[in-house]
């Protein structure tokens, strides 16, 4: 009898085990993979993706006209792992490349990974519990920077590792305006996990550049709850030669209109407090770019920089004292506009 019970206890145990892993992963996330020219960078990305502990995944990649070998190396991929679908397209660029893989995911949860980046092997497993064990909408994780060219990498000390913070809109938009490496984390498209109802409506702006400071605030518009991971689990690999690191150039001014449908959005939604932390950046990023403008001499009328500037000055709101919004009015309106008065007058 006892050889009996026991024997079926240790099978139930087991049954259970496995019963808690499938339900676990009984969801599929998409992981859209825009790719661009980034041989020397692939196979490391990818090689992160692939062998996730959660294995539910659909493997999305947007070989955006590559012309070196990255289309070969994702075709390679595909032919080992069945989970991985390859489309080549026309150039249309990141945001043409991720609104592709959004319109073609069959998933319940989406992510993005820039291609000549990599993510810890737990990456999907941690965000996906943090987002289910606080029945959040999404999760946002901590980060790296990894240098090209130097032996170590530049870790970022977390003063409670491992620790799960969940957030409403309020704060999740107003973590953008940190001043901390929150601002990063909350804004890009990329080390995040989210529903895939969060992106009804939305899409990346086409031929924009940092064109996720236009979209991912949209997706806290949109959810209700938002986890905060902050164990570094995404590795952002600071590459010669990319948008970020390059020099500021024409297409960079493109910028301009970055902040004027979200100052809509945020007052349709009643998000004064990040409306006026909105209204402020926008002081600081319209005097950064009429400076660079004037510096690299290139071919832009800042008149409709002048203009902008004006019209900002109608739209101030007012509110109730509050320390964090006066600093960023200090240091990014009226700060930015003694800067540029020092620019002219020195140049």
């Amino acid at each position: 009898m006892l050889e009996c019970i026991y024997p079926c206890r240790i099978s139930d145990y087991i049954n259970s085990i496995f019963k808690t892993q499938l339900d676990m992963e009984e969801e599929k996330i998409s992981v859209i993979i825009p790719i661009y020219n980034v041989e020397n960078y692939l196979r490391k990305c990818l090689d992160s993706v692939v062998n996730q502990t959660y294995k539910n995944l659909e493997i999305l990649l947007v070989d955006d006209e590559s012309s070196d070998s990255s289309g070969l190396i994702a075709d390679e991929y595909a032919q080992k792992d069945s989970r991985i679908r390859v489309f080549h397209n026309k150039n249309m660029g990141v945001s043409g490349a991720r609104n592709y893989g959004l319109d073609h995911m069959k998933g319940d949860y989406v992510a993005f990974i820039d291609s000549d980046d990599y993510v810890d092997l737990t990456y999907f497993e941690k965000l996906y519990k943090a987002l289910k064990d606080t029945a959040s909408d999404m999760s946002v994780c901590g980060f790296d920077y990894i240098f090209e060219n130097r032996d170590n990498k530049f870790k970022i000390k977390h003063l409670f590792p491992n620790r799960t913070r969940v957030l409403g809109k309020e704060q999740a938009l107003k973590n953008i305006f940190s001043y901390s490496r929150r601002t990063v984390s909350f804004t890009t498209a990329w080390a995040n996990l989210a529903k895939k109802e969060l992106y009804q409506g939305v899409r990346y702006p086409l031929r924009k550049i940092v064109e996720d400071m236009y979209t991912t605030y949209k997706l806290y518009l949109n959810a209700d709850k938002i986890a905060y991971y902050n164990e570094s689990l995404y590795f952002y690999v600071q590459r010669t030669g990319s948008i970020v690191n390059s020099p500021f150039t024409l297409e960079k001014t493109s910028m301009i209109d970055l902040y004027d449908e979200k100052l809509r959005l945020l007052k349709e939604n009643n998000q004064f407090e990040a409306y006026n932390l909105t209204l402020y950046r926008y002081y600081l990023m319209l005097n950064f770019v009429k400076i660079q403008v004037e510096r690299n001499n290139l071919d832009f009328d800042t008149r409709l920089i002048d203009d902008k500037l004006k019209s900002l000055n109608d739209k101030e709101l007012s509110y109730r004292f509050n320390p964090k919004l006066d600093l960023n009015k200090l240091l990014e309106k009226d700060l930015s506009k003694y800067i540029l008065k020092i620019f002219y007058k020195f140049r």
